[in-house]
């Protein structure tokens, strides 16, 4: 399906040609393929997604940067991350300028393990720095190791939302990741207490604590969302991430 998909997708490219003119029978055609893969979803019991595609298809005869946005995320919420980057490049070759479109070709980048590109692709932005923007910025530098360029980032997109989750929670991971444990703990003990607290905060506070050998309270932690068992096989998982650094130490005195 992923192949057939990409054919329908890369040739979108002439839709976005005639903004202005009725849909051609060769961008019909496109569409009617790519309905095919709508009604082939329908027919596996995925409601949601066909609808949503379906949707997606006919927003395309608006010939806008967004139509090509929403169908993106559509692909990429089903798994089709590679096939959702080309369709957001064909988008970028009829819509040079426009900052939203590289914002999520730069996020897409990241999301097909490509943080070098990613951080290319948000250099081109001069206007659209965003939480989003700075949230894509500073993963994309910790997936290079480059901590310190990261944590900037995560600051710089605190300053336009102070109480971002998401912003706040990977600044902590960012700390943790450099060995700056009292800093990434004192964000995560701050997260879990709030009443929108997910389970991905505690999981990274528990992670910080099994690292710094506390365990009873990683597993304290860790129970809240999920059986003893995973929280015992996490607790092994941390024990093994903090008898690597200390190797790690070893080799380098």
């Amino acid at each position: 399906m992923k192949k057939f998909l990409i054919i329908s997708i890369l040739s979108l490219n002439a839709a976005c040609a005639g903004q202005n003119s009725q849909v051609s029978p060769e961008i019909r055609a496109q569409k009617s393929q790519l309905r095919e893969i709508a009604d082939s979803e329908r027919d596996s019991g995925d409601e949601l997604h066909a609808s949503e595609l379906n949707q997606a298809i006919i927003s395309l005869d608006e010939h806008i940067p967004d139509s090509f946005i929403d169908l993106a995320k559509i692909l990429k919420k089903q798994g089709y991350k590679e096939e959702a980057l080309d369709l957001l490049e064909t988008g970028e070759q009829f819509f040079p300028e426009n900052e939203k479109l590289q914002l999520e070709t730069g996020k897409t980048m990241l999301e097909n393990d490509r943080p070098d590109d990613a951080i290319v692709k948000l250099e081109s932005i001069n206007k659209l720095k965003n939480k989003d923007y700075y949230n894509t910025l500073g993963v994309a530098n910790d997936m290079l190791g480059n901590h310190k360029a990261a944590q900037d980032a995560f600051i710089k997109g605190l300053r336009t939302a102070p109480k971002d989750g998401l912003l706040l929670n990977n600044l902590a991971l960012s700390y943790i990741l450099e060995h700056k444990y009292d800093q990434g703990i004192k964000i995560l003990k701050g997260l879990v207490k709030r009443p929108d607290a997910k389970p991905k905060y505690r999981e990274n506070l528990a992670l910080a604590y099994g690292i710094i050998a506390k365990p009873d309270q990683a597993r304290e932690l860790l129970m809240k969302d999920m059986s003893k068992q995973e929280a015992d096989e996490n607790i092994r998982h941390y024990n093994e991430i903090r008898q690597n650094q200390q190797g790690d130490e070893d080799r380098g005195n």
